[in-house]
């Protein structure tokens, strides 16, 4: 993760124009998302979070000075989030599943948003907003799905001034069960992705997560090694 941070840090620092870094950092989001390595990154480094209390989906990272942060956001089935307007730019990648990104035309009279474009795009694919555009993101699918985002704050502190919501009919606390959608997401990414360092991952897992999810952990540590899953599923037994 410090590579694609420092990633970031470096385009930001170039004197090209606002569009050609944007441009670039999409292109940096997408070329990270595809690769194994990168995704078993993320995962570690949410596990790493989950070791402090009160976890609620924590930013991966924090530059003060650029005042950029990077942050994943895992959505429930069928969740649409309210329209909002970046007072600043953000990047946003698909890291796990579907998403659908819709864009709103604000109409003066009467004063009410009008989508104008609808966007779907799948796991390993990246876009860019810049400031002023109405936007929400939904989560079509009925299984979770999760987001990598690289934010411009205008005020890290009280996040409220960085962005406008409009108020809109659905609404959802999505701290409640954080911890447990993250940990199902990182299963379900480390059982894709076959080898030494998910096999470890997993067995992280499995050591924090409620009893449902241990099965599914061990579960997918039996189709790595089955003498290490076998192993799990005895002590959910206990849980039992």
């Amino acid at each position: 993760m410090k590579d694609f941070y420092a990633a970031i840090e470096n385009i930001l620092l170039t004197s090209d124009p606002q569009i050609i870094q944007l441009k670039s950092l999409r292109n940096l989001m997408m070329h990270s998302l595809n690769a194994n390595d990168f995704k078993l990154s993320c995962v570690e480094t949410l596990l790493a979070g989950m070791e402090t209390e009160d976890w609620d989906q924590p930013d991966f990272y924090y530059h003060d000075k650029l005042n950029f942060s990077v942050r994943m956001v895992i959505w429930p089935a069928f969740y649409e989030n309210n329209p909002h307007q970046h007072k600043t730019w953000s990047v946003t990648g698909v890291f796990w599943q579907h998403l659908k990104i819709k864009t709103y035309d604000l109409l003066a009279a009467p004063k009410r948003l009008r989508v104008n474009q609808a966007i779907e795009a799948s796991a390993g694919q990246a876009g860019f907003l810049q400031p002023g555009c109405i936007h929400n993101i939904f989560n079509p699918s009925h299984q979770l799905s999760a987001s990598l985002h690289i934010f411009n704050h205008i005020d890290y502190a009280q996040p409220e001034h960085n962005a406008i919501w409009y108020p809109a009919p659905r609404k959802f606390n999505l701290s409640s069960g954080a911890l447990e959608r993250a940990m199902h997401v990182g299963i379900a990414v480390c059982r894709n992705i076959q080898n030494k360092k998910s096999l470890q991952l997993l067995q992280r897992i499995f050591a924090m997560a409620p009893c449902e999810l241990k099965l599914q952990a061990a579960h997918a540590i039996y189709q790595q090694r089955a003498d290490l899953g076998k192993n799990m599923f005895n002590q959910v037994e206990t849980f039992l």
